[in-house]
């Protein structure tokens, strides 16, 4: 609902950080869902529980990723094309930005438990700085149609 009427562009604040106030909710529930999956599943299968907080951080950040991506789709296709033109450039976008995340968890995991979750995480983060940087007039310029 807030992106097809978008009330949060009426906030005085700058755009970007609202973009980014306005995904923030999403994250933070995939965050919390791989926290309480990976900590119950540490303690049923014995493994380490430090998997728990790692994969909260990497899902939340992962999250804001697939929501820049889904924007970035949004704005260069809009309603101008077909739905189907739209949703395959998701998904190549998607596929595009998450290789270097799942190379770097393999290497990283290569190196241990955290080192895998923290590079994947690091990357996802910058990606997400570099994506929202040019979406951050989305909300500013969004036409609001019924």
């Amino acid at each position: 609902v807030e992106k097809k009427r978008p009330f949060l562009y009426l906030t005085p604040n700058n755009p970007r950080s609202k973009l980014l106030m306005c995904n923030t909710l999403g994250a933070l529930k995939a965050a919390a869902d791989a926290f309480i999956g990976f900590f119950f599943a540490g303690i049923v299968s014995g493994f380490s529980l430090i998997h728990a907080p790692l994969a909260a951080l990497l899902c939340g950040v992962l999250s804001l990723l697939f929501t820049g991506a889904q924007l970035l789709a949004d704005w260069l296709v809009g309603d101008r094309h077909s739905k189907l033109l739209a949703m395959m450039f998701f998904f190549i976008s998607t596929f595009i930005l998450l290789i270097p995340a799942v190379v770097l968890f393999i290497i990283g995991a290569g190196m241990g438990t955290a080192p895998g979750y923290l590079f994947a995480a690091a990357y996802a983060a910058l990606a997400v700085v570099l994506l929202y940087m040019p979406l951050g007039g989305i909300l500013h310029n969004m036409n609001v149609n019924d």
